[in-house]
């Protein structure tokens, strides 16, 4: 049993040592038929591609959500600004001063909806 797989084992390595002179002569023709022109030139480095239509169209996509973005904050702190607030209370978050607004309009919207039913039984 360990003479069958001594032998197999050294059959193995005689291939791999074919297979690898085989390789190193292929290698040895290609570099040898290749002309040697590009001695003292030194290696340019490749750039990646430029993405000059992309990013200039993401840059002002950028832009306008940039700009859409403080717009919108500018409202929301002016709107902040109109909604009445207990003494003391913390500045609510963009999403309680617009929960808070639509509160408050509705509060108004009832408000004026019954005064004007009072005023119509005053008359």
């Amino acid at each position: 049993m360990e003479t069958q797989l001594t032998s197999q084992a050294l059959e193995c390595c005689d291939n791999y040592k074919q297979f690898n002179q085989a390789q190193q002569s292929a290698m040895d023709t290609t570099i040898a038929a290749k002309p040697d022109n590009t001695q003292g030139k030194k290696k340019t480095r490749r750039r990646g591609p430029r993405l000059t239509g992309v990013s200039r169209q993401r840059r002002m996509a950028n832009a306008r959500e940039r700009s859409r973005v403080q717009t919108l904050n500018a409202h929301i702190e002016r709107l902040r600004d109109l909604i009445p607030l207990f003494p003391g209370e913390k500045k609510p978050s963009k999403t309680e001063t617009i929960r808070l607004a639509a509160v408050y309009i509705s509060y108004n919207l009832l408000d004026l909806d019954l005064g004007e039913y009072l005023w119509e039984e005053y008359e």
